[in-house]
């Protein structure tokens, strides 16, 4: 419930628990055995955004309608935009106006497939992670946040709309001395997250003693960029990437000290035996994983992201795995994100000390998002896609 909303019950406890009772047995269609009229789909809503009528009661959002098989490369996706009740706050989260958001492989999985990981459908419904904008609602634990803070963080689904839920340890507010846009904080959240989660597994933070070489298998795409520069700030004395050239300039001013054209050559080719600490492979590409272990040290890990940032991901083979260790490297299936406070703190840290920044080489209104799904799908964005409601 809106703090606001809630605090005419608190006089009432007995009322109010009762009352909360019944309307989560009611929305499940059942009290006491007896079946019950289902809640309407816009109760909540009118409910909450009583106390504040600049709220209004739906909103366009963007949902997939059903699997679409002719695959990404055919630009042909079965999307609408729909009109929506907007949803309400529980306790522990936050209503935003968006601002911004961008495309994840993820994002467009659920979109050309219809269904959730977990194999739950996703048709009809909204989807979309990262997200920005500003609070306009929130519930009522929800810490030092407030109504009209600017915040980023990660929706819970349905970042595609002009309103979203944010669960408010996942939202960080944005300084208003930030160089950076409110669309730019829109692109962050599950780039930069996965990437310091899987740098923190790998062993980071580390001392300069260490000596460490990252390589980023991708260092063009949407985790890519992101982990560069947190190898860097997480105190790697090295990070070698590979990419387009035309993308070699930008990554190189984010730290990267060798770019190697993979259209010419192949990282592996350019670095030396015993020489790479840890590889990030966001990209899976076909036997990464043996080529690599030819230049790993004892000592050093391989941390495979599952999904990656192609479409056709290839994890490393039984076979790759015995090579990998062999070489004295330790595999890691990186599996799916699961961020924290503490990881979100530690994200903050490094945008206020300069240390991260968004890389957003192109904006999309909501509308178009099919085209901006087939230009992620294609894999040659640098960094991430942004995504505005309009």
């Amino acid at each position: 419930m809106f703090a606001a909303a809630w605090a005419p019950l608190r006089s009432r406890w007995p009322c109010a628990i009762g009352l909360l009772a019944l309307l989560s047995l009611a929305s499940s269609g059942r009290t006491g055995g007896l079946t019950t009229p289902a809640l309407p789909s816009d109760f909540f809503t009118t409910a909450c955004t009583s106390a504040n009528h600049s709220i209004p009661l739906r909103m366009s959002a963007l949902v997939p309608l059903s699997a679409s098989f002719s695959g990404p490369s055919a630009g042909k996706w079965n999307l609408a935009l729909r009109r929506l009740p907007i949803p309400c706050p529980t306790p522990f989260t936050a209503l935003i106006r968006v601002a911004g958001s961008s495309v994840n492989p993820s994002d467009w999985k659920r979109a050309r497939f219809a269904r959730n990981f977990d194999g739950s459908s996703q048709a009809g419904k909204p989807i979309g992670t990262d997200v920005s904008g500003t609070i306009v609602a929130l519930g009522s634990i929800c810490g030092s946040l407030a109504v009209g803070n600017e915040v980023w963080g990660m929706a819970l689904g349905g970042a595609y709309a002009e309103y979203a839920l944010i669960p408010c340890h996942l939202a960080a507010r944005i300084p208003a001395s930030s160089p950076m846009s409110l669309v730019d904080y829109g692109t962050l959240a599950v780039g930069a997250l996965t990437s310091l989660d899987a740098l923190l597994r790998a062993g980071a933070p580390w001392t300069a003693e260490q000596n460490i070489t990252v390589a980023v298998t991708s260092g063009a795409g949407g985790t890519g960029v992101f982990a560069i520069q947190e190898a860097i700030a997480l105190g790697a004395a090295r990070v070698v990437t590979q990419a387009s050239p035309s993308h070699a300039a930008a990554l190189r001013e984010l730290g990267a000290s060798l770019v190697v054209d993979y259209h010419t050559s192949s990282l592996w080719d350019e670095l030396p035996p015993d020489s790479i600490d840890v590889v990030y492979d966001t990209y899976g590409g076909k036997g990464t994983a043996a080529r690599a272990a030819a230049c790993m040290r004892s000592g050093s890990v391989y941390s495979f992201v599952l999904g990656g940032e192609m479409y056709g991901v290839f994890s490393p083979t039984s076979a790759e795995r015995k090579l990998l260790a062999q070489a004295g490297a330790r595999y890691m299936d990186y599996g799916l994100l699961n961020a924290s406070p503490q990881m979100m703190k530690t994200l903050e840290q490094m945008i206020a000390a300069g240390q991260v920044k968004a890389v957003t080489s192109k904006v999309y209104p909501m509308a178009e998002m099919g085209q901006a799904f087939s230009e992620n799908a294609a894999g040659h964005v640098l960094g991430k896609l942004g995504i505005v409601p309009s």
